[in-house]
């Protein structure tokens, strides 16, 4: 609760003041909650039961403003006490609820008509500022006000300004529960007949709206009727002071309503106001009269709600539920979604489903609805459907809600782009059986000890892989990882592009861009990217004028890159590239490698040069880029970002990241540089697969990899 303040302490403490509020807190010598800020309840750590009018000084101590419900309950209410469970966050709530619709004395049906922000007050103003937002209010009430009266209502009527809008209540003996029968109280029919009376309360505010700005389109978009009758549904109560703006609630003329700020402001509230306020409590009153009017205004609303519950009852499966709520944030990703859900699309089955799911969830109906409520107001979305779908049926399965519907009452939610499965969806048939899976900070990872999986290779002996693997391992202690990366490399070069596998979608080239990652100095992967590049220098002379230059600009390397389509792009240390390519001038440069990465022909036209007979105008109309670079692993994070995954670039690598300890350590020694007896081996080997390679012409009839059946044409090529 918000602590009051000493002045709004001393105005709760007057005695006229709580005089007024404890009179309109009792009805048929039943009472109203009367709580703070927040809390339903006067709780230890063991019970609780419902805070009431009894418990005045104590919430007044803790609270600036005061809020009654709506509910008028029985007596004895007040006097149960039930087990408190602690929840998440400090939350709880008694195990069994306290004071439900079977419990209800009477209740005063309302409309709270609120003030709407207006998008061009730039200010920090209230809303109630808001140009035109005062007279809007007040024309409102004074329709709602007439509207009743038209229909046979207007004694029980009582109006009052809430601070941020105003309040039009109607008398609780409106709603009073009937005399029981013979047998008693029927409890269970009490809770239902409840619940229809007030569906269709909301369902009849529903219709007033839309003829208020029907009749009065200037104040269209000004204010809103929110439709908040619910069980335990709390008002700022008569003469309370505003949670932030500094009014008291107090009354309206309902032939008139108009608001007086002055006269509301609670530091210089006024004895004539709260006559005032005692005069608008004690006179309220009702006639059977009207109370046979409302039925009969309610009758068409009441009875549509019945008939929905019962109908979609009826072809319900059992409903299960949790014993306790499940929190948001173990909620799956369709659910999560829905809490944001702002798109008029399929709106009435997606809040039909978030209601159902409430109720399994293990939410109370009223924690239900006020989280319920403000998605399905911003969609315009009637309460009617909360009160048809929570408890009444089950939230769709997994397939129900991936499958694409034409629309309400038909389940399918496949349109409304809601889904987003993660890891915890895995195996879920419904909602129910999605699971969290469990996350550790960033302390925790940094002091775990990660030990990779080890490296094996199953590619035959004769394989050039497998030969190079042993190459490496004989004249490096560097991790094999790095040898297969490298091998990969090689291949993908010598293939030139005159290899291809042709599928449906696409045609994919075996061009590849590979990231070598590791520790530094430690896990050599220097070494294994100096080795092939050696090596391949060796075997195909060409790469050596087709490398991407050391230093370069976006300018310089499609200028490179027009020179020589395929072209070999080596890198020992990487961190300068990545760094160089999060700078301003390099915009544009991550989309130019993601369209060369697919082989697609690339033009770039670049500013004049005041340089006589510059070259602008670049083409690359027969791309084939491969890519090996080293770097470590912290200078990979430092220099990417999110967006580089998002947009596919970093998902365009290779990644190998050795995170073991090493097989074997190698010392550093003096003398000429190591070779191997099987260097001679991988580079005959290179060879023959170059020269075949070369065989296939000059790649304007390119050699199709083709898979058909289980056959699969090709030269046999060695290393395939």
């Amino acid at each position: 609760m918000t602590p009051p303040s000493d002045e709004m302490l001393e105005h709760y403490q007057r005695e006229d003041v709580k005089d007024v509020i404890m009179k309109v807190c009792e009805y048929n010598n039943g009472f109203r909650c009367l709580n703070g800020d927040d809390g339903w309840y006067i709780h230890n750590k063991e019970s609780a039961r419902l805070r009431g009018p009894s418990d005045y000084n104590d919430t007044i101590s803790k609270a600036r403003s005061l809020y009654i419900t709506a509910d008028v309950f029985l007596p004895g209410v007040f006097d149960q006490w039930e087990t408190w469970m602690e929840g998440r966050g400090g939350e709880g709530k008694p195990t069994n609820p306290l004071g439900t619709r079977a419990d209800l004395l009477g209740y005063s049906l309302f409309a709270d008509i609120d003030a709407t922000k207006d998008p061009n007050d730039t200010g920090n103003r209230s809303k109630i500022y808001h140009e035109g937002r005062k007279e809007a209010l007040e024309a409102a009430a004074a329709f709602m006000v007439n509207y009743l009266k038209e229909h046979g209502i207007y004694d029980a009527v009582r109006v009052a300004f809430s601070g941020q809008g105003i309040y039009v209540l109607l008398h609780p003996g409106l709603s009073a529960r009937p005399e029981p029968g013979e047998d008693g109280p029927d409890l269970e029919k009490y809770d239902r007949d409840y619940k229809i009376w007030l569906i269709a309360f909301n369902a009849l505010l529903s219709d007033i709206e839309a003829a208020f700005f029907k009749a009065h389109p200037e104040h269209s978009g000004k204010v809103k009727f929110d439709k908040l009758n619910n069980v335990k549904r709390k008002i700022k109560c008569i003469l309370s002071i505003h949670r932030t703006l500094p009014f008291a609630v107090v009354p309206l003329d309902k032939s008139n309503p108009k608001i007086d700020f002055e006269a509301a402001k609670v530091l210089t509230l006024s004895s004539e106001t709260v006559e005032k306020a005692r005069v608008w409590v004690e006179s309220w009153t009702y006639s059977e009269a009207e109370r046979r009017s409302l039925a009969a205004l309610l009758t068409p609303y009441a009875s549509q709600a019945s008939e929905e519950i019962i109908e979609r009852a009826r072809t319900s499966e059992k409903i299960t539920r949790r014993d306790d709520p499940l929190p948001i944030e173990l909620w799956c990703p369709f659910y999560t979604n829905l809490l944001g859900y702002t798109d008029a699309t399929g709106k009435h089955r997606a809040m039909g489903a978030l209601a159902a799911w409430l109720y399994q969830a293990g939410w109370d109906e009223t924690e239900a609805f006020d989280l319920w409520y403000p998605v399905a107001a911003r969609c315009d979305v009637e309460t009617r459907i909360f009160y048809t779908s929570y408890g009444v049926i089950s939230s769709p399965s997994c397939a129900t809600i991936k499958k694409t519907s034409a629309g309400y009452p038909s389940l399918g939610f496949g349109g409304l782009d809601l889904c987003t499965p993660d890891d915890g969806c895995n195996g879920a048939r419904w909602p129910g059986d999605y699971q969290i899976l469990e996350t550790i900070t960033e302390e925790e990872l940094a002091g775990m000890k990660v030990e990779g999986p080890k490296f094996i290779n199953k590619l035959p002996p004769d394989h050039l892989i497998t030969r190079y693997l042993a190459y490496g391992d004989d004249v490096s202690d560097a991790y094999p990882e790095f040898w297969y990366a490298g091998a990969l490399h090689m291949l993908a070069v010598l293939t030139d592009k005159k290899l291809k596998l042709k599928l449906r979608q696409m045609t994919v080239y075996p061009n590849l861009y590979i990231m070598l990652t590791g520790k530094s100095s430690s896990s050599r992967k220097t070494t294994a990217v100096d080795k092939t590049e050696a090596t391949l220098n060796q075997v195909k002379l060409d790469t050596i004028t087709s490398k991407v230059p050391t230093e370069f600009s976006p300018e310089a390397f499609i200028e490179h890159m027009d020179n020589f389509n395929h072209s070999a792009w080596i890198r020992d240390e990487a961190a300068g590239i990545l760094a160089s390519m999060q700078k301003t001038y390099m915009a544009g440069f991550k989309d130019a490698m993601m369209q060369l990465y697919d082989c697609k022909p690339y033009y770039r036209k670049l500013r004049t040069s005041a340089k006589k007979n510059a070259k602008t105008n670049f083409e690359v109309p027969d791309p084939y880029l491969n890519i090996l670079w080293a770097t470590t692993d912290t200078a990979l994070s430092k220099n990417t970002d999110t967006n580089d995954t998002l947009s596919g670039f970093m998902a365009r690598f290779l990644y190998h990241f050795p995170q073991r300890k090493r097989d074997k350590w190698l010392p550093l020694e003096e003398g000429s540089e190591l070779n191997s007896t099987l260097e001679t081996v991988v580079l005959t080997h290179l060879h023959r697969i170059n020269k075949t390679i070369m065989e296939l012409g000059d790649g304007t009839g390119q050699q199709e990899l083709v898979f058909c059946n289980i056959s699969f044409k090709s030269y046999n090529m060695p290393y395939l």
